[in-house]
């Protein structure tokens, strides 16, 4: 046995112990060769690659502390301040936020974070509904949406990363063929709505207590789905 022969064994034994990508299963029966060799030594430096690069990414368990203090430090833009006093601000955050959070992805809400230098940065949670009515119109209508939280830390703002959460959901929703998405802000302002805008959003209605509610539709309206299926009916007949 020569001596890179007994090297590639010594990498293979040392990845096999440290629980990596390289088993014994995968080696062939014959000697090693050049190519086993140098596709070992690929492996083993493939596996040390740890680090999670900067982007969006589905909410795991553990980044509620982080997500929390977010939602925390911004829960007057997550709620209106008009309804709610401090002490049921914190019964609020535990109530709403951090019930949606550790169910998400179970059928009612979804959230996603942004992580940078691997931490989580900012997160956005959002839900499909599809009211009983809604059967009474076309299957292709597809299901509203809406955005209910959106936040970044305040030392990660002004780099694109709710830019980026924002995109990504709306992403996902097309490929759920919803129909229309909505979200309310609780402090209207210009640069809010030129932030929504970017992505299509308008400014649906402000109600008394200065909530703003934005919405965006994806699809064609309801009723002009309707009347496209009524003139192709009327059509055959």
């Amino acid at each position: 046995m020569n001596a890179k022969q007994l090297y590639c064994l010594v990498l293979l034994g040392l990845a096999t112990i440290l629980g990596r990508s390289v088993v014994a299963a995968e080696l062939p029966k014959q000697e090693p060769t050049q190519e086993s060799f140098c596709e070992a030594e690929r492996k083993i430096a493939v596996s040390e690659v740890l680090v999670v690069s900067d982007g969006v990414y589905p909410y795991l368990d553990a980044h509620e502390e982080a997500i929390a203090r977010i939602a925390l430090d911004n829960l007057s833009k997550l709620v209106s301040i008009t309804k709610y006093t401090p002490e049921e601000y914190q019964r609020l955050l535990e109530r709403e936020i951090i019930h949606s959070l550790r169910n998400s992805g179970k059928g009612v809400t979804t959230t996603k974070t942004y992580i940078h230098n691997e931490k989580p940065v900012g997160f956005i949670t959002y839900g499909i509904s599809n009211p009983w009515h809604r059967i009474l119109v076309p299957q292709e209508v597809g299901p509203n949406a809406k955005i209910y939280h959106l936040a970044v830390d305040a030392t990660a703002r002004g780099k694109g990363y709710g830019s980026l959460l924002v995109k990504d959901v709306l992403s996902d929703l097309r490929d759920k063929s919803v129909n229309r998405v909505t979200l309310w802000t609780t402090t209207p302002s210009s640069d809010l709505r030129k932030f929504y805008a970017t992505f299509g959003f308008k400014s649906a209605r402000i109600t008394k207590m200065k909530e703003e509610q934005y919405a965006l539709r994806l699809k064609p309206h309801p009723a002009l789905v309707l009347a496209r299926a009524g003139l192709t009916l009327l059509k055959r007949k």
